[in-house]
């Protein structure tokens, strides 16, 4: 095992699902007839099977396809709701049993979900159907051909080839044919064309200790990263297409699981107990959001813009947190799951609906009306 494997990290629930398929290595034997598939292999090439109840399965990623709501998570679980939440069936292909952490669409047709083993799955159809398009072995091999051509570092595409495809990917971003996808241990991959070509990318970030990157998010023509202990990143683009994500004074030591940016300087980042921090100035200074007398302390695993321009936050405890002030002050929605949220969108009817580790939960636009007016008393 290289060092890599052996580091004593957890990767986060918020992007990774600790609760998550434990793989084993690759298969040997050469004898003849071949044995079953087991391991990586078999999860890489085998199919999902469809789940008995896809709305209560363990669920780590949601996004809306139009009017379509797309949620994925363990062994390759890929669940559907044409109807804003309230139905969810099962995606009629998926390729690999791998559990998926995040899911994105370019448009109401054309989306992306990664996962374990560094997977990467395309849809063309609103979720319906889905290819794989690269694993943790064709993104290993990326890196040792661009280190061979003298474009990055031949010791670390070398520890990818020796550790095989054992890595998740953990956040990703989205903008037409433009992809960018991060992952555990420094992972990032970048695709200017849908899908149909990558590129290794773990260089452009200022990383040193190979920190795991949780989230990312773009606005204004920059590029944001987040993770492990603090990890803040800004890309420096300076006139070209795709610059270095510089390191940033961290305005807390712990790990950041989610980046929100709603222009080039102004970004909400959050993560472990309950911290959550705003820059107006590109991240040269931060301020603390509260979160008000209801905070939990729990880790907060993620946030969502608002088509209003509020912002969601949502937590480990099952809490969800709105703000009305760019992110300041946030009061919390009555609103009680239990289990770990892991995913949020808004329903074309204004409803909420949220993936956990417990399945789908849907927060009625009614439950958020009295957490409007308190929000908008607070930003005055």
């Amino acid at each position: 095992m290289s060092s890599w494997s052996l580091r004593p990290r957890a990767i986060g629930l918020a992007s990774a699902g600790v609760l998550a398929l434990m793989l084993t290595g690759w298969a040997a034997g050469t004898a003849s007839p071949a044995p079953p598939l087991s391991g990586t292999a078999a999860v890489l090439q085998a199919a999902a099977a469809p789940a008995v109840a896809p709305q209560r399965a363990l669920l780590l990623g949601l996004a809306r396809a139009g009017e379509r709501l797309v949620a994925v998570g363990e062994q390759g679980v890929i669940t559907l709701s044409d109807d804003q939440g309230k139905i969810w069936r099962n995606a009629a292909k998926v390729p690999v049993s791998a559990t998926l952490t995040a899911v994105r669409f370019a448009d109401a047709r054309v989306g992306y979900a990664i996962g374990h083993l560094g997977v990467v799955l395309r849809s063309e159809d609103a979720g319906e159907h889905w290819t794989r398009v690269l694993d943790g072995q064709a993104i290993a091999a990326l890196a040792m051909a661009q280190a061979q051509a003298g474009q990055g570092k031949l010791d670390e595409a070398q520890r990818l080839v020796d550790d095989g495809p054992d890595k998740p990917l953990l956040d990703l971003w989205v903008d037409g044919p433009d992809i960018s996808i991060v992952g555990a241990f420094n992972l990032a991959v970048h695709s200017r064309d849908g899908g149909r070509s990558w590129r290794f990318d773990s260089g452009r970030f200022d990383n040193p200790n190979s920190m795991h990157l949780y989230g990312l998010a773009r606005a204004g023509g920059s590029g944001w990263a987040v993770g492990e202990q603090g990890l803040v990143l800004r890309e420096d683009l300076s006139g070209k297409a795709d610059g270095h994500f510089s390191a940033l004074k961290a305005p807390y030591d712990g790990s950041l699981f989610g980046v929100l940016a709603s222009s080039d300087r102004q970004v909400l980042v959050h993560g472990l107990r309950g911290h959550a921090f705003v820059t107006a100035d590109a991240g040269s200074t931060w301020q603390r959001a509260n979160l008000g007398p209801q905070a939990t302390g729990a880790s907060i695993n993620g946030s969502l813009r608002l088509r209003d321009g509020r912002i969601a936050l949502f937590d480990q405890g099952g809490g969800l947190f709105v703000s009305a002030d760019g992110g300041l002050n946030f009061q919390r929605v009555p609103f009680a799951w239990g289990a770990p949220l892991t995913g949020l969108v808004e329903a074309p009817d204004g409803s909420l609906v949220a993936s956990s580790v417990a399945g789908i939960v849907t927060v009625p636009r009614a439950a958020l009306q009295p957490t409007v007016a308190a929000a908008s008393g607070a930003s005055r």
